[in-house]
């Protein structure tokens, strides 16, 4: 099975194997939900509950929510150029495509893979 990210593009990064753990983690504050909530909208119980969990999770943080999530997308970003560069090495065409306003979602980015076709070997 094919490893989802190109250690050798972490490695010219200069990025630990520690440092990529916290990179993984940190690439979920893009999409955590720091938005404001919309009035007049029904949320459920579990979402008003895990809105607070992050709430005092953003007070003890030391970064704001617009920090949070810059660094978050950075993350994301630093992330899947690696699964690009993954790819590339097992013989496909990558790119990055957003497909919906972030209004509308903040998982918003999709990783397009297509497999190059093989070149037949040149006649002499």
């Amino acid at each position: 099975m094919m490893d989802c990210i190109d250690h050798e593009f972490l490695k010219e990064c200069d990025i630990s194997e520690e440092e990529f753990g916290l990179i993984k983690a940190m690439s979920s504050w893009a999409v955590c939900g720091t938005r404001p909530i919309q009035t007049g909208t029904a949320e459920p119980q579990s979402h008003r509950h895990s809105a607070s969990v992050h709430e005092a999770d953003m007070k003890q943080s030391f970064r704001t929510a617009e920090e949070r999530t810059t660094i978050g997308q950075q993350c994301k970003l630093l992330l899947n150029i690696g699964r690009i560069k993954a790819l590339e090495k097992h013989g496909f065409s990558a790119q990055l495509v957003r497909y919906v306003d972030a209004q509308q979602s903040l998982e918003n980015i999709l990783l397009l893979g297509t497999r190059q076709q093989q070149q037949p070997p040149q006649s002499s």
